[in-house]
């Protein structure tokens, strides 16, 4: 409460000291709206921690009323990220920064890079709380208010411009995060939440070495040699690796998935994943671009493994969910092949297939949900013929499968050949992996969708009522953003262009110096 009075003062003085001036004899004050626009990030943030601290405290005999409240407070949030966008320059790297040096809040900043996480994450938090609005039964304040918290330390993380204020946000998804998948989950959910939070936590035990051996450096006055950087490369490539999650470390991902609910796996897969992607351009390549130029080799090697690995694995999964998560583990090393490509349209290209991702991958679990919803079963051999029976989310769910294996005219289309042409650029073998995960998506997303959707209905299922109006709004949504982005990929690229440069920059730089 302390920080929203602070907040409430420093609007008053910029009000009081906006000046009254007069035009054609009508008053009217004119304000300092750049000190108001600072305060967005600050909003973005405040906004679902307090109301999820509310809502956790709110009495839980009224279910309805706390839902209202909570997704409320999630579209609150979401206009506050739009209308940040609308104000967005896209001819600057940066829209706003604030460091409130009086009160020690740490600084926040938006820019091309972080803006669409921002926005993905707002636009998924109130779609994740609708799949959950009549799947979870019980404690539903505590439920709510702790996926709106959630929503504020993601948020937070990448909204962060300094290290410190990353890692505080980065440690404290972990908690929501945890009990969402140990009290929500399913049959096996508290081995599942103890796995992602010993895996994650490890990584972060290692990225805190990394800060305290930078800030040694830095009160010590030592400039960043190379054999500096490679420590502090081993310790934020294991931090990041773990959450993205990079072969082999990957192994928490698919039990988080099976036992989160629906509403959660959306977050974790649309959203927490790419955490480790950011982490990996805004600070591991410009901190230590010498040590990242020279181990390139071994992530770009790593990355491609995944990319395989996971397509194999997706390939012999008889699990709904398991099938959609091993493909993730694919999809993110198309991304990790990306960034560590290094060059201009490898970058670009990774942060915008995060983007398109997330909404995709979204929208798959989300589907594999409704089907859960209705027949309690994620064994693809249970089902057949659903598309009868629920013509809509047959729809739906094509496109979001022809998204997944990088058809042109979707999303996954834009990110996947970005990266294959700027992976080519430095080592053809690399960008060759993508084809062959292109090829083995297409095998695994087809035999999904046609063993679930097509053939005779199987008679043991139970009725398959056909979707309801939350749920035609979120699929519709989530399919529509899918469409958006792959025929207008340039609403994205234009902001995320300009960030990326100034990463490829610091590389650049280096490998010029090696070849000099």
């Amino acid at each position: 409460m302390c920080v929203l009075a602070a907040i409430w003062l420093r609007l008053s003085l910029c009000l009081i000291h906006g000046s009254w001036r007069t035009g054609d004899g009508d008053s009217f004050l004119v304000l300092d709206w750049s000190e108001i626009m600072a305060f967005i990030p600050f909003l973005l943030i405040l906004i679902p921690l307090f109301g999820g601290i509310a809502v956790l405290v709110w009495p839980s005999d009224n279910t309805d009323k706390v839902k209202k409240i909570s997704l409320g407070l999630a579209l609150a949030t979401l206009a506050v990220a739009v209308s940040m966008m609308g104000l967005f320059d896209y001819s600057k790297s940066h829209f706003m920064q604030m460091q409130w040096e009086p009160f020690m809040l740490p600084m926040l900043g938006v820019d091309g890079l972080s803006l669409f996480f921002v926005l993905l994450t707002a636009v998924l938090v109130p779609l994740g709380m609708l799949a959950s609005w009549s799947g979870i039964e019980k404690s539903i304040n505590r439920y709510y208010g702790l996926f709106l918290i959630l929503e504020s330390f993601i948020i937070g993380s990448f909204l962060a411009d300094n290290l410190l204020a990353f890692y505080i946000f980065f440690e404290a998804v972990l908690v929501p995060m945890f009990f969402l998948i140990g009290i929500w989950g399913g049959k096996e959910r508290v081995a599942a939440a103890f796995k992602f939070f010993l895996y994650t936590m490890a990584g972060s035990v290692l990225l805190m070495v990394g800060m305290v051996f930078l800030y040694y450096l830095i009160i010590t006055k030592q400039s960043l040699s190379e054999g500096y950087q490679h420590v502090l490369f081993w310790c934020f490539l294991l931090a990041f690796a773990v959450k993205v999650p990079m072969w082999p470390v990957h192994t928490w991902l698919p039990a988080a998935h099976v036992q989160a609910p629906t509403g959660v796996s959306m977050i974790l897969a649309g959203v927490l994943l790419k955490m480790g992607g950011y982490g990996f351009i805004r600070f591991m390549l410009p901190i230590a671009p010498i040590a990242c130029y020279e181990w390139r080799w071994l992530l770009m090697g790593l990355s491609a493994v995944a990319i395989v690995y996971g397509s194999l694995v997706a390939l012999a999964q008889v699990n709904m969910k398991r099938l959609v998560a091993s493909s993730s583990i694919a999809h993110m090393g198309v991304v990790t092949l990306g960034i560590f490509s290094t060059t201009l349209i490898g970058l670009t290209g990774a942060v915008f297939h995060m983007i398109s991702h997330g909404v995709v991958s979204a929208g798959l679990f989300f589907v594999v949900g409704i089907l859960y919803q209705r027949t309690k079963s994620l064994d693809i051999a249970d089902y057949g013929g659903v598309a009868k029976a629920m013509p809509l989310l047959a729809i739906g769910f094509l496109i979001l499968t022809c998204a997944g294996m990088g058809v042109p005219g979707t999303s996954g289309f834009v990110g996947e050949l970005m990266v294959m042409i700027g992976t080519y650029k430095v080592h053809p073998i690399w960008a060759a992996t993508i084809a062959v995960g292109l090829v083995l998506g297409a095998v695994y997303g087809l035999r999904l969708y046609g063993n679930t959707m097509f053939g005779p209905l199987n008679k043991n299922l139970p009725a398959l009522p056909k979707l309801d109006g939350v749920e035609k709004v979120v699929l519709g949504i989530l399919v529509g953003l899918t469409l958006l982005l792959g025929l207008y990929p340039n609403c994205v690229l234009k902001a995320v262009e300009k960030s990326t440069l100034k990463t490829h920059h610091w590389v650049q730089s280096v490998k010029e110096a090696r070849s000099e």
